[in-house]
């Protein structure tokens, strides 16, 4: 994380699923800039509003999709999404292009990507995340965000023994 954090200059952390609440397990601060996004130990990310909720929300069984897109969903900002119908449309955007992004949608002015983490399976197990202020994220920097979740994630799987999901397309 620490590595990752300091080569992108921004905040990187790592979510697991628990059950059903999707909650930070480590995360990791640059030094490169004073203002950043800080995290909380062991802080419980909703699965509507972030980028790493999303990721995993994407990939997780349709029993857990219903159950999460059934109860009332918290808009924590006006840029929160709480239609479930508009959420399953950004699943599908997501699944297409194999990562998450939130602008603003669980804390104003943060910018996050993320990327799924699975376990042997092909089970979604967690997410990979790198936020940064909204002011700090321009073309560059998005896509550098995008293409080192989506590598360090498929890493971390391979790392944990589990196995990326195979599409159908690929099948």
């Amino acid at each position: 994380m620490r590595a990752l954090a300091e080569e992108i200059g921004e905040t990187t952390h790592v979510s697991q699923v628990s059950g059903d609440e999707l909650s930070t397990l480590t995360y990791a601060y640059s030094a490169k800039h004073g203002t950043r996004v800080t995290m909380e130990d062991a802080e419980r990310l909703p699965f509507h509003a972030t980028s790493s909720g999303l990721a995993v929300l994407t990939y997780s069984n349709v029993a857990l999709v219903n159950a999460i897109l059934s109860k009332p969903l918290d808009k924590r900002t006006s840029h929160t999404m709480v239609d479930p119908s508009q959420i399953r449309d950004e699943l599908g955007r997501i699944s297409a292009r194999g990562y998450a992004e939130s602008v603003s949608g669980y804390e104003q002015d943060v910018h996050s990507v993320a990327a799924p983490l699975f376990a042997g399976g092909a089970t979604v197990c967690g997410a990979l995340a790198i936020a940064a202020p909204v002011g700090r994220v321009n073309g560059a920097l998005r896509s550098r965000m995008i293409a080192a979740v989506q590598d360090r994630a498929r890493m971390i799987t391979d790392m944990m023994g589990g196995a990326m999901p195979v599409s159908p397309d690929s099948a």
